[in-house]
C-alpha cells in the first residue's frame, strides 16, 4: 500500500524500542503511543501534534469532505509509477476506491476505502482502510487497516499489519488535519504493537503548501504536500504526498529524491451504483476474511461492514469534481 510504513528487522536499537513497547500495556491516548525511550531509538521527529480520539466528537453516519481528502461514494482513483531499491525497479499499479460501505471501529461509523496494489501486473496487496470525519470540522481520521498480502506469484502471504482503533494497543490518527495551521508539528497517523517486523508507527507532516503539479490527470493548483516517515526506522526513506484541492491525493514521491515509491494520478471518476457494486461486494469479502485471518483484532465485537451509502445509479447525471 501506499502509505504504510513497517520496522526494518536489521536495526538492533529499533528492535530494543519495539520490545518495550511491546511489553507494555495498550496506551490510553496517542500521546502515551510514542513513549521517548522508542523516539529516541528511531532519531525521528516525534508525534507531538497527536489528537485526542473521542467517538462522540464524529457523526453517526459518515461523511468526508475535507477539500484535501474528500471520500465520496463511488470515486475511484489510480495512479500508476514505479517502485526501486538499490536493486531493481518494478512497475506499480495503485487502485483507490471509495465504497458505499460503512464499518463501526472505535465506537465510530467509519467509511470502507478498498485499496489495491499491483507490482509488475501481480496484485500483491489487497486492503480495506476504515476513516472517519469528525463532526465538527474536517479533522479527517484512520482508524484501522486490512491489508493482505501477497508474494510475487500472487498466493496470499498473510495480513500482519492489521490494526483497528482500541483494539490490542491500536491507537488511529490523522489522515488529513482540518486546515494547514494545524501543521506546525508532526502527527501521529497510526500505531500499533505487535511483532517487532510488524509493529506500526507512523508520523506526518506538513512539507510545502500552495503548490503546483502536472500528472497525467491533468495540471493541479493548490496542492499541499505531507511528509510521511516511519517513526522507528530511520534509514527508510520519507514519502512524500500531493493532495490537490478538491481532488485528493494526485501524486507520490520520496523526500531527497531517494529510491522509492513514485506515483502519479492516471485517472480519477466517479463510479455509478452499478459500477461501484464489483469494489464494494469485493470489500465485503476482505472484511469477512478479516475475522479469519486476523482473529486476533477481529473479533468477534467487532461490527461487519455494511453496505449503507447512497450512491448514484447509472443512468444519472455523475461526475468528478475537482479544481485543475
Amino acid at each position: 500500500m501506499i502509505c504504510r510504513h513497517r520496522v526494518a528487522a536489521a536495526l538492533p536499537a529499533v528492535l530494543a524500542a519495539v520490545a518495550l513497547v511491546s511489553a507494555t500495556a495498550a496506551p490510553t491516548s496517542p500521546a502515551a503511543a510514542a513513549p521517548t525511550e522508542v523516539t529516541r531509538a528511531a532519531r525521528q521527529p516525534a508525534c507531538e501534534g497527536a489528537r485526542p480520539f473521542d467517538r462522540r466528537d464524529f457523526p453517526g453516519s459518515p461523511k468526508v469532505d475535507n477539500p484535501f481528502l474528500p471520500l465520496r461514494p463511488g470515486m475511484r482513483f489510480v495512479l500508476k509509477g514505479t517502485d526501486s531499491d538499490e536493486e531493481e525497479t518494478v512497475a506499480r499499479r495503485v487502485q483507490i476506491t471509495v465504497t458505499d460501505l460503512t464499518k463501526v471501529v472505535g465506537g465510530v461509523r467509519t467509511i470502507v476505502v478498498l485499496e489495491q496494489d499491483f507490482t509488475d501486473g501481480v496484485l500483491t496487496e489487497d486492503e480495506i482502510a476504515f476513516r472517519a470525519q469528525e463532526a465538527n470540522g474536517t479533522w479527517v481520521w484512520e482508524l484501522g487497516e486490512y491489508p493482505e498480502e501477497f508474494d510475487e506469484k500472487g498466493k496470499f502471504a498473510g495480513a500482519p499489519s492489521t490494526w483497528l482503533q482500541g483494539v490490542r494497543g491500536g491507537l488511529g490518527g490523522i489522515a488529513m488535519p482540518a486546515d494547514q495551521k494545524h501543521f506546525r508539528r508532526a502527527y501521529l497517523q497510526a500505531f500499533a504493537p505487535g511483532k517487532p517486523e510488524d509493529i506500526i508507527f507512523d508520523c506526518a507532516r506538513l512539507f510545502r503548501t500552495n503548490q503546483q503539479t502536472s500528472v497525467p490527470a491533468g495540471h493541479f493548483r493548490n496542492v499541499l504536500v505531507t511528509e510521511e516517515w516511519n517513526a522507528l526506522d530511520p534509514l527508510e526513506p520519507h514519502q512524500l504526498k500531493y493532495y490537490a484541492a478538491g481532488v485528493g491525493l494526485v501524486r507520490v514521491g520520496v523526500a531527497g529524491d531517494q529510491p522509492g515509491e513514485k506515483l502519479m494520478l492516471t485517472e480519477a471518476r466517479r463510479l455509478c451504483r452499478q459500477q461501484l457494486k464489483a469494489s464494494s461486494d469485493h470489500a465485503l469479502r476482505l472484511d469477512q476474511r478479516a475475522y479469519t485471518n486476523a482473529r486476533g483484532v477481529f473479533t468477534a465485537n467487532i461490527p461487519h461492514a455494511k453496505r449503507t451509502l447512497g450512491v448514484k445509479p447509472c443512468g444519472s447525471s455523475s461526475r468528478a469534481t475537482g479544481r485543475r
